[in-house]
């Protein structure tokens, strides 16, 4: 199940609660994951019948980088992928692409934010896509929120250099 692509920034706390309430599953083999989620009651935690989630984040305690997401299993893990190419000048992005490759990388920039979004993936067995999609979204800065991360951002010397903010609350 693909959740959407989100144009805005997780709040980081919010997006950390949900992730220590993950369930985790209890055993080691994928046919006992199986098994044991045959019998979920459905007001688990909507999350218990993921088994693998995977795609790469932008959070508001690291805006100017890319996070990747990988869940197999017990494992959750979220690692630094280096900086967003839409926070980067074209006179920087010119110094290590090439045409091709710039083409390339402005083929994944949208609105204000250039290519900085959330795109997650979520596998397993009788997902319940709305819950799942109603706990990631209530992850996401509010527009308040927004509005207050991009006053923090233009505090930063990354910051500065970004268009970031003309239209902060319109349909991102």
């Amino acid at each position: 199940s693909s959740w959407p692509k989100a144009r805005r920034p997780f709040q980081t706390d919010r997006l950390m609660e949900l992730l220590d309430q993950w369930p985790v599953p209890s055993k080691d083999l994928l046919a006992d994951q199986v098994e044991a989620l045959q019998g979920t009651e459905s007001g688990a935690h909507p999350f218990a019948p993921v088994l693998r989630s995977k795609g790469f984040t932008w959070c508001t305690s690291e805006p100017f980088n890319r996070v990747e997401w990988v869940h197999a299993g017990k494992h959750l893990g979220m690692s630094d992928e280096g900086r967003w190419w839409s926070t980067y000048s074209d006179a920087e992005l010119r110094e290590f692409l090439d045409a091709a490759e710039m083409e390339e990388v402005k083929k994944e920039f949208e609105g204000e934010f250039g290519d900085c979004r959330n795109e997650l993936v979520f596998i397993g067995i009788d997902l319940n896509k709305d819950a799942i999609r109603s706990e990631m979204e209530r992850c996401l800065v509010t527009d308040e929120e927004l509005e207050n991360f991009l006053v923090e951002i233009k505090k930063s010397e990354i910051g500065q250099g970004l268009g970031w903010g003309s239209a902060a609350a319109s349909g991102i």
